[in-house]
């Protein structure tokens, strides 16, 4: 199983090395950033020519967000080996490399969208607490 983060800019880019700074290099791990300069085909063209170099294995495409220009533009290569997640995500990304070999890729997918949604938390600090870390009042409300 291939894994392919496309972006704008170079989120896709820093995500992987993020990624792999965590928890080591990945094979099966590919960015695609769409540059200033770039259009969303050429990005396109990018990926499925990639694609064609993973004939036979199943691909999970990870755009940077539902709706933009990449994520409209990589539906046209969604099929039965190749799926797209909108929405880019690092815990999601860790679960799909650290998790592969235990599920099938649905099952994969759904684990991954989950971790995503169960990452994002509002944190909040105690007033008890920021008084026993000598943090003034002045600085929290």
């Amino acid at each position: 199983m291939q894994l392919f983060l496309v972006s704008h800019g170079q989120l896709a880019k820093g995500m992987k090395n993020s990624i792999e700074m965590i928890s080591g290099k990945h094979d099966n791990l590919q960015d695609f950033s769409m540059s200033e300069t770039d259009s969303p085909e050429i990005i396109r063209q990018r990926v499925e020519k990639a694609i064609e170099e993973h004939s036979g294995e199943e691909i999970i495409l990870i755009s940077d967000f539902p709706g933009g220009s990449i994520n409209t533009c990589l539906t046209k290569l969604i099929n039965e080996r190749v799926f797209l997640i909108s929405g880019m995500n690092i815990m999601m990304i860790l679960e799909l490399v650290l998790e592969q070999t235990n599920k099938n890729i649905q099952e994969l997918i759904e684990s991954g969208i989950r971790s995503a949604k169960n990452s994002i938390v509002l944190v909040k600090l105690n007033k008890e607490e920021t008084h026993n870390n000598d943090i003034g009042d002045d600085f929290f409300d």
